[in-house]
C-alpha cells in the first residue's frame, strides 16, 4: 500500500500553511543521517543512517525516471515512443556505457591512491569511495545495480582485476550532500564534477550530454571479419528499430563480409574468446564464475583446501574438451559450446554468463538495473524516508523545522528517540532473517520489503558483506532477483514459518504502511487482518494514542502532498493544536 492509500477513508483536521520556509517542518528529519554512522562497519550490519540515505538515493533514482519520462525533447534522440518505456532503457544503455568508463578509471585511481595513502579509510579501516570520484547519478545507479547481484560482483571485479572496487565501500556519506531531500535532486560537487569531466568528456548529467551530442551508439566487432560496426542505441524510426542494440530482436549486416549479426552470434563470440583465454593463458587463468568458493573465498585464499575442486573441474573440463580453441566454424553458437559442458553441475551457471549478455560483464547490467526498478518503484510507493513512523517514538514537539543543509550535518543528539522506530525494526529483522540461512541450507527464504531494503544496505559494502555471510550464514549468500513469482510465492510462505518460529510468533509479512509503523511506535498494537486495517484507522478517535497516530500521519501526508504540488510546507504548530484538542 502506498502512502497515500488512507486518503479517501479519513478526515484529516484542517492544518494552515507555514507562513514562511523557516516555520516548516525537516521532512525527513536531519537527526535520522545522524543518529548512527554512515561509515561502513566492519560487522556488515548496516546501520540505521545508512538505510535512511539508501532510501533517499532510491528517491533519487525515482526523480531521474521522471524527467526521462517528462523530457519530450528525446523523441528527436530515440525516436517517438508513447509509453517512454524505451526511453528509459535507452537512458540506461547510455549509463551502462558511462559506467564501464568510470568504473575502470576509478579502480586505477583508487590503486594508485593506495600506494600513496591517499585512499579515505574508515577508524575501523574499511575503505570508502572518495568523495572527489563520487559518479553523476545514473552511473551511481548502474553501480548499485551491479553491487545488488553480490557474487557476479564479485567475480567481476576478480576477472577484470578490480581489486580495489571489488572492496570500496558504499559512500553513504558523500550521496547524503549530494541529494537535496526536498525535491530529490542530485548534484555533484564541484571536485566530483570536475574529475568526471576530466576522464570522461562528458556532461554529468546524462540527459544533457544525450541531448546535446548526436545520438549514441554502441560499438561492436562483426564475429566473422572483426569490423568495428557503431550501431544506435535505440533507432529514430519505427521501421529501422531491430537495428537498435536495445531492441529485442536486434540484427544488423556487417557491410564488409555480410555476416548477420545478432545478440546470439555476440553472445557465442565471447563464450569463444573466453575459452580462448583459458587455454593459452595458462593453469592460473580461469573461467568467468569459478573464482569464489561458497563461503566467498577468492581462488588465491580458498576457505578450505578442497573448497575450490568442483570450480577447478570445470576449468579442467573445458581444457579437456576444447584442446583447440573453439572457432565461428566449429562452433557457431552457445549450444555448440556449452553442450560437452552438460554434464558438469555448474555448467547452467556457466552458461547464463554468456547468454545475457555480449558485454564483457557477466550479467546483463541494463536488464539488471530495470529488474532493480520495480524495487525503487515499491520504495517510492511506500514512501518511508518521509514517514513519521521512521524514527522512534518522539515527543510531541519533536518535529524539527527546516535548517539550512549545512546546518544537518553536525547534529548532536542530546536526548535521541528510542530504538524502536521502522527502520530499528528492519534492520532487527534483518537479523533474524539472514540467521535463517544457516538454519535452513538448501532453502528459498525470501525477504518482505522492509528486510529486502536492508539486505540492498548491507551489500553496497562488499567486504563487510563477505565476512558478515561466513559469520552468520556460514557461507556466502547470493541475491537472485529473477525468481518466478511461483517459487517466489513458495518461499515467502516457508519464510514466513520459519521466521514466526525463530521469533516466538513475530508476524513476518506484516502491514508496513504510515499508520501501522507509527503505532508501533507509540507501543499500539495494529489488530484485525492486515487488509482490513485501514477500517480501524478510519474509526480512531477520542483521547487515545490511536487518534494521536491517525492526527500524526494526515499531518505528514499533507505536507508530502502539498510538496509534490509544489507548495509551501504546513506550520508544525497545527499538529500539535490538533493532537492536544480533546
Amino acid at each position: 500500500m502506498s502512502f497515500l492509500h488512507f486518503r479517501e477513508s479519513t478526515t484529516p483536521p484542517v492544518f494552515a500553511p507555514a507562513a514562511t520556509k523557516k516555520d516548516t517542518p525537516a521532512i525527513p528529519d536531519p537527526q535520522v543521517f545522524t543518529i548512527t554512522t554512515l561509515q561502513p562497519s566492519v560487522s556488515g550490519l548496516p546501520t540505521v543512517s545508512q538505510c535512511a540515505v539508501h532510501l533517499e538515493l532510491l528517491e533519487a533514482f525515482t526523480w531521474l525516471h521522471n524527467r526521462v519520462y517528462k523530457e519530450e525533447a528525446l523523441s528527436e534522440t530515440f525516436g517517438e515512443d508513447p509509453e517512454k518505456n524505451l526511453w528509459w532503457r535507452a537512458v540506461i544503455e547510455v549509463a551502462v556505457g558511462r559506467f564501464g568508463i568510470w568504473w575502470e578509471v576509478v579502480n586505477a585511481e583508487l590503486k594508485a591512491r593506495e600506494e600513496g595513502e591517499g585512499v579515505s579509510n574508515t577508524d575501523n579501516g574499511m575503505k570508502v569511495l572518495p568523495r572527489d570520484l563520487l559518479p553523476p547519478l545514473d552511473v551511481l545507479m548502474v553501480w548499485h545495480s551491479y553491487m545488488l547481484n553480490p557474487r557476479r560482483y564479485n567475480e567481476d571485479c576478480i576477472w577484470f582485476g578490480m581489486g580495489a572496487m571489488m572492496n570500496i565501500a558504499f559512500p553513504y556519506e558523500h550521496i547524503h550532500e549530494a541529494i537535496d531531500d526536498d525535491k530529490w535532486d542530485y548534484k555533484l560537487s564541484g571536485h566530483a564534477t570536475r574529475y568526471w569531466e576530466r576522464i570522461t568528456s562528458q556532461a554529468p548529467d546524462i540527459l544533457e550530454e544525450i541531448m546535446w551530442k548526436s545520438p549514441p551508439k554502441k560499438f561492436i566487432k562483426c564475429p566473422t571479419c572483426a569490423k568495428e560496426i557503431g550501431v544506435f542505441i535505440c533507432e529514430i524510426e519505427t521501421k529501422n528499430r531491430k537495428r537498435g542494440w536495445i531492441s529485442e530482436e536486434f540484427a544488423v549486416d556487417c557491410e564488409d563480409c555480410g555476416m548477420n549479426i545478432t545478440m546470439e552470434s555476440l553472445c557465442a563470440e565471447k563464450f569463444r574468446k573466453d575459452i580462448k583465454s583459458l587455454i593459452e593463458g595458462g593453469e592460473d587463468f580461469r573461467m568467468r564464475i569459478t573464482s569464489l568458493d561458497l563461503q566467498g573465498a577468492t581462488y588465491l585464499h580458498p576457505s578450505s583446501p578442497t573448497s575450490f575442486d568442483v570450480l577447478n573441474s570445470l576449468n579442467t573440463l573445458i581444457r579437456t574438451t576444447f584442446p583447440e580453441p573453439p572457432t565461428l566454424q566449429s562452433h557457431p553458437t552457445i549450444a555448440s559450446i556449452i553442450t560437452p559442458l552438460d554434464t558438469h553441475p555448474i555448467h547452467s551457471l556457466l552458461q547464463s554468463c554468456y547468454t545475457e549478455t555480449p558485454t564483457p560483464y557477466s550479467l546483463n547490467l541494463s536488464l539488471a538495473v530495470l529488474r532493480q526498478y520495480s524495487f525503487v518503484d515499491k520504495m517510492h510507493h511506500q514512501l518511508w524516508i518521509r514517514s513519521p513512523g521512521l524514527m522512534g517514538r518522539l515527543p510531541l514537539d519533536s518535529i524539527p523545522l527546516v535548517r539550512p543543509r549545512s546546518e544537518t550535518r553536525s547534529v548532536v543528539l542530546i536526548n535521541p528517540p528510542d530504538t524502536s522506530g521502522f527502520l530499528h525494526r528492519a534492520v532487527s529483522r534483518y537479523e533474524t532473517y539472514f540467521s535463517l540461512f544457516k538454519l535452513h541450507p538448501g532453502k528459498i527464504l525470501v525477504p518482505t520489503l522492509d528486510v529486502d531494503l536492508i539486505w540492498h544496505s548491507a551489500m553496497l559494502t562488499p567486504a563487510a558483506y563477505r565476512e558478515y555471510c561466513r559469520n552468520v550464514a556460514g557461507r556466502f549468500i547470493d541475491h537472485n532477483d529473477k525468481l518466478s513469482d511461483d517459487t517466489l510465492g513458495d518461499g515467502f510462505e516457508y519464510t514466513s514459518t520459519a521466521f514466526e518460529e525463530a521469533t516466538g510468533g513475530e508476524e513476518y509479512g506484516k502491514c508496513l504502511c504510515w499508520h501501522c509503523e507509527t503505532a508501533l511506535n507509540e507501543k499500539v498494537k495494529p489488530e484485525g487482518e492486515k487488509e482490513e486495517r485501514w477500517k480501524i484507522w478510519k474509526k480512531a478517535a477520542g483521547d487515545g494514542k490511536e487518534r494521536l497516530v491517525r492526527i500524526r500521519v494526515e499531518y505528514y501526508r499533507e505536507v508530502e502532498k502539498r510538496r509534490r504540488s509544489g507548495l509551501g510546507g504546513l506550520e508544525r504548530e497545527g499538529l500539535f493544536a490538533a493532537m492536544k484538542k480533546k
